[in-house]
């Protein structure tokens, strides 16, 4: 699928495509006059929509930190809602529309 093909699909999936709907209007118009998908893929409001709440989930986050004692990593758990932890992927990812092409 083209990069477009899956902007759409993704922003359908996540508010619908209907006319009435301005939610994904906005989206899709952001898209389209060249917003930006980023601004548009990355935002909470479409991650909250295309992945939902879902249960929390408990995540292992690493903590870069430096004292007196020299610098470090830690690790600690951290519970994210299911669009929170899909979002943080995401932005890792190397290819974000490719992540959210698996989810269509």
């Amino acid at each position: 699928m083209s990069n477009k093909q899956i902007l759409t699909k993704a922003i359908e999936k996540a508010y619908g495509y209907d006319k009435e709907n301005a939610e994904s209007m906005i989206f899709l118009n952001n898209f389209l006059i060249g917003k930006g998908y980023f601004e548009v893929i990355f935002s909470h409001s479409f991650a909250k929509a295309f992945w939902g709440e879902g249960e929390a989930i408990t995540c292992t986050v690493s903590y870069s930190f430096v004292n007196e004692g020299g610098a470090g990593t830690a690790y600690g758990g951290k519970e994210l809602k299911k669009w929170e932890k899909h979002l943080h992927d995401m932005v890792l990812s190397e290819e974000p529309l490719k992540y959210l092409e698996k989810y269509l």
